[in-house]
């Protein structure tokens, strides 16, 4: 029994119960494994508290990674297994209160471990790192099926939404919980594999503190440190502690490769599972794979394994874990031009999507900047002669050349070659269509994407669809007259928004997509860094006529909660979009990015020119070596004509590409013309783990191949 000493040892130290708790307030461990996206959640909440995860490349002294032969078949043995079991259903039962036939239940259970073990037990002949993979393929497979056969009523139960309720009184919440907890014992002997049973049961008890000669209560408990799971590799190892990491590192990887292509691809025919549509409905609905409540953490699909270091995100491949306050929006576009000829598997040569940028506004005055005067929220300190050192600037352009835009578009079309009906490799019409930051206000937005004889429609009904348009936006200041807004809007074609989970199309919007207000503002994000304009970018961009060089000026925008916005363009591409700033100010969203790490990031700008040696290259190429995404930013060739440096020449660059292994690409538009049409090839890459593991699904890389100028008559 623990003494005094050793229960007050334990307020100083990290138990994983505290992890456990953390995640999961009110409810038990035990239903971590009621849930793959959970169980990935816990043991990646203990591998980045602990840094246990560096253990794959760097193991203690004398040992090795990948769980050895005879350390697996240790884990299985039948002696040992059944001491391990005990202990634990025992302590199961007296948790949740189960009343149940318990002899028949843990019998059943051991013999389903014995027979699924001898199943597999040829893997671990040879002592080989393939068989630890092949445990992990067996255990994540069974998994799969078991969660296939997931009722709707299950999935109630495991979601456990009183959780999330906070309407309900103590003594109704305890009622609630017990008659919940009834069934959650039968739940997992049926949907989790015995030996995933197996390896929890024995991690469990170790770090609970359980002592196999007699049931400890949970006052007489010595929990376990987690630091301890992070074995030092100068200390004396301790067997027990590296079997428990090794099981935690296993149990990761079983979790991770469960979840394959969740969010992302959508089942063969045949192939539908309740439980997976349960998942992306959570994904939908919270911006996470779990249950668990999105402000405690997030899972959400991958694209993107780092190639160099070691963190957390080197040893998944499917699932990535996040905790952060940034809100997450996860959409997937179907039935769309792009998405169905992406999708389709008949293709054997690698895809190509088109993608135009318009630099619009081309010319910016220098009147459209003033003193944002009316904004009093903030009151800025002043210096000795009682001026204020701050203040606000505004941008209200007066362009009135939008109405070429519609040419543009068309003129790029023409551009593409036109294909049979039966060829589906080159893109027929422009798939995505760039514009920079604050390029468009809402009328002019409306005008593009809304209405029967909006631009986009008029085009569509020539057959010119465009299947994804990224815009940035000028909103108008808020109900307090404070500030603006200043937004990137993401529409994408679809021709059945009921369908396809999104709301439905009202009538007179046409069929590109949904009418963004702010009652729905989750097909938008705002910029999450206001533009802070110094001295010297105040002389760069010629304003020192509207603005006090000698102060320093702030765009005057509101910052609403954070929020990251993903799209899903078929099963090959995830787009995420970012503002400006977004990109170079790396909290809060920098590490979300890395963890998700998106096919392509969108960057629209209001800045100079994009040339490798300033600030949105070096940041783009930041993203590009880690995790491998490929990076476009857009600025206006408005806001390039006006950048005027003592340093560099004058310059027409106004985007620049950057991909995996490869330099930065300068892209410029030419004299006379007013679009940059870009051709982009999908590749496809096998990415490995740091645990060993290598993809089953390849990774999408973007490279970039052609550049072509876009001229109007």
């Amino acid at each position: 029994m623990a003494n005094k000493t050793d229960r007050h040892r334990t307020d100083r130290y990290m138990t994983a119960r505290d992890l456990g708790e953390r995640l999961l307030p009110d409810l038990r461990m035990n239903e971590f494994i009621l849930w793959a996206p959970d169980l990935f959640a816990f043991t990646s909440y203990i591998l980045s508290h602990t840094g246990a995860y560096q253990l794959v490349i760097s193991p203690p002294r004398g040992r090795k990674w990948y769980p050895r032969n005879y350390e697996i078949r240790n884990w299985f043995n039948k002696t040992k297994v059944s001491e391990i079991l005990d202990l634990w259903f025992e302590n199961v039962c007296n948790e949740w209160s189960f009343k149940g036939n318990k002899k028949t239940l843990l019998t059943l259970l051991k013999d389903n471990i014995e027979k699924d073990y001898k199943k597999i037990e040829h893997y671990f002949e040879i002592d080989s790192a393939s068989g630890w993979r092949d445990l992990v393929k067996e255990i994540s497979d069974n998994w799969k099926k078991r969660l296939k056969t997931v009722k709707n009523d299950d999935l109630k139960i495991i979601d456990a939404v009183l959780k999330l309720q906070e309407d309900f009184s103590n003594d109704e919440f305890e009622q609630a919980s017990r008659e919940r907890e009834k069934s959650l014992l039968e739940l997992i002997l049926k949907h989790v594999p015995p030996l995933l049973i197996a390896c929890w049961a024995g991690f469990y008890n170790e770090i609970s503190g359980l002592n196999i000669d007699n049931v400890l209560t949970p006052e007489e408990r010595n929990p376990m440190a987690i630091c301890d799971l992070l074995c030092n590799m100068e200390d004396e190892i301790d067997d027990n502690k590296w079997n428990l990491s090794e099981l935690l590192l296993t149990m990761h990887a079983i979790a991770d490769l469960t979840c394959l292509g969740w969010g992302i691809r959508t089942p063969d025919p045949g192939e539908e599972s309740n439980s997976q549509e349960y998942a992306e409905d959570l994904l939908f609905k919270k911006g996470s794979l779990s249950t668990i409540n999105p402000q405690r953490c997030r899972i959400m699909p991958k694209r993107h394994n780092p190639e160099l270091g070691i963190t957390l995100r080197s040893v998944s491949g499917n699932l990535a874990f996040h905790r952060s306050s940034v809100d997450v929006v996860w959409r997937k576009a179907k039935n769309n031009p792009l998405v169905e000829r992406l999708s389709n598997k008949k293709n054997k040569e690698k895809e190509k999507i088109s993608v135009l940028l318009i630099p619009y506004p081309f010319n910016i005055e220098t009147k459209d900047f003033s003193e944002d005067s009316d904004n009093t929220v903030l009151e800025f300190p002043t210096d000795e002669s009682g001026l204020a050192k701050y203040g606000f600037f505004k941008y209200e352009p007066n362009d009135t050349s939008f109405d070429s835009i519609q040419k543009i578009i068309e003129k790029a079309n023409k551009e593409l070659p036109e294909r049979d009906a039966n060829e589906t490799i080159n893109p027929k019409n422009v798939d995505i269509v760039i514009f920079p930051e604050t390029s468009l206000s809402e009328k002019q937005e409306r005008q593009l994407t809304e209405g029967h004889d909006s631009v986009l429609e008029r085009l569509a009904r020539k057959g010119q669809v465009t299947s994804l348009v990224v815009a940035g936006v000028r909103e108008d200041k808020d109900s307090s007259g404070n500030f603006s807004r200043n937004v990137v809007y993401c529409k994408y074609y679809d021709r059945d928004g009921n369908k396809n989970r999104t709301p439905a199309v009202p009538p007179g919007y046409g069929q590109l997509g949904v009418k963004l207000t702010d009652k729905n503002p989750k097909y938008k994000q705002h910029k999450h860094h206001r533009w802070k304009l110094t001295q010297s970018q105040i002389k760069q961009f010629g304003l020192s006529l509207v603005l006090d060089h000698q102060k320093v000026w702030w765009e005057a925008t509101k910052v609403p909660r954070r929020r990251v916005s993903f799209l899903n363009i078929g099963e090959k591409m995830t787009i995420c979009s970012l503002i400006c700033e977004d990109l170079a100010r790396q909290d809060p969203i920098a590490d979300l990015m890395r963890h998700v790490g998106p096919s392509l990031v969108i960057t629209i700008l209001m800045d100079g020119p994009q040339t490798r040696n300033r600030w949105a290259s070096r940041y783009a190429t930041v993203l590009s070596d880690d995790p491998g995404s490929s990076v476009i930013t857009l600025t206006s060739f408005g806001m390039v004509r006006r950048y005027n440096s003592p340093y560099n020449e004058m310059s027409r660059v106004v985007a620049m590409w950057s991909e995996k292994d490869s330099i930065a690409r300068e892209i410029e538009l030419a004299q006379g013309a007013r679009g940059i049409l870009l051709t982009i090839e999908i590749e496809s890459e096998k990415e490995r783990t740091a645990d060993g593991r290598e993809e089953a699904v390849p990774t999408s890389v973007l490279r970039l191949l052609d550049v072509i100028q876009i001229y109007l008559d």
